[in-house]
């Protein structure tokens, strides 16, 4: 096993760009496929980023079939996207703005449904994108009335989108601010970018408790597939936004009980569980109080210059 990570100097924030990193124990490193990847935190916006970069050919196996589809659920609409990741405030958002003849491009989209079903029902042609080419095979059959390509075959690709939407994905990528700048090339006269995603490294109880331990065990290498390559703040993101020369139209902030699990047996009998669900209770009370507190978001992004 190597660490191929040497120099922080070397490295900037994926979200922000400074270059002002530190190493840290609040959060563990991961091991995986042999490598030991380290979150550094960015004192400029109060972020992480992990280190090394994955590879292109890293991201084709993190993202296979087997992360996308799970063979039990043949909807492959998965309620835990609905609830604990946002969907529903997405759905919510995106209807009013959704009319007949409009173009969505669903930028990592995932196995999951509820954007395609949503441009359905109001007549929206629909375009998915995803890193692996037998994703999108099956998301092709799954659902042959949408159009569905790998990300190398969106480079090739030159239609204007009305909506561009990014549902947990920022977090999984390196550039970010490169990606947002591609994609605002591709938006049409007016165009928006709907983005979401985890803030988790916002001001929180269940993510106090996180560091703590961390700290504990000394940050302990824990086995782990490095899929979140940035742990995002509030700050963080209006930093990479505003990098990207677009602007916020809306901002919504809000609380889901991930990754406290549901209460159950298991759950009851396992310290860890219940204590991240005691504190939880006490963050969802406080982003009910507070309009910013939370730990996920959701932006409305629009741009001033078009150049498509």
């Amino acid at each position: 096993m190597t660490n191929t990570f040497t120099q922080t100097k070397d490295s900037s924030c994926f979200l922000c760009g400074s270059t002002y990193l530190k190493k840290t124990k609040l959060r563990r490193p991961l091991v995986w496929n042999g490598h030991i990847y380290t979150y550094l935190k960015c004192k400029a916006c109060n972020s992480y980023s992990l280190i090394p970069e994955l590879s292109a050919s890293d991201i084709e196996a993190l993202y296979s079939e087997s992360y996308e589809f799970d063979e039990n659920n043949s909807s492959y609409y998965y309620n835990i996207y609905y609830e604990n990741h946002g969907y529903r405030h997405a759905e919510k958002l995106l209807k009013l703005h959704l009319n007949k003849d409009m173009k969505l491009l669903d930028f990592g989209c995932g196995s999951d449904l509820t954007i395609s079903k949503l441009c359905e029902a109001h007549k929206v042609s629909y375009t998915g994108i995803e890193a692996n080419s037998n994703v999108v095979k099956k998301l092709q059959t799954i659902s042959p009335n949408n159009k569905y390509l790998t990300y190398q075959e969106f480079q090739d690709l030159t239609d204007s989108f009305d909506f561009i939407f990014m549902g947990d994905v920022l977090e999984h990528v390196s550039h970010p601010s490169r990606l947002l700048a591609q994609l605002k090339t591709c938006l049409s006269s007016n165009g928006m970018i709907f983005i979401q995603g985890p803030l988790e490294n916002s001001s929180s109880l269940v993510h106090l408790f996180v560091k703590v331990k961390s700290k504990l065990l000394n940050a302990k290498v824990v086995e782990m597939h490095p899929y979140h390559v940035s742990l995002a703040s509030l700050k963080s993101i209006k930093r990479l936004v505003q990098s990207s020369e677009l602007k916020i139209q809306e901002a919504i902030v809000y609380e889901v009980m991930w990754p406290a699990n549901k209460l159950g047996a298991e759950s009851v009998l396992h310290l860890n569980q219940a204590l991240l669900r005691f504190l939880k209770f006490f963050d969802l009370v406080i982003s009910r109080i507070l309009p910013l507190a939370g730990n996920r978001f959701i932006m409305v992004l629009k741009s001033s210059n078009f150049n498509c």
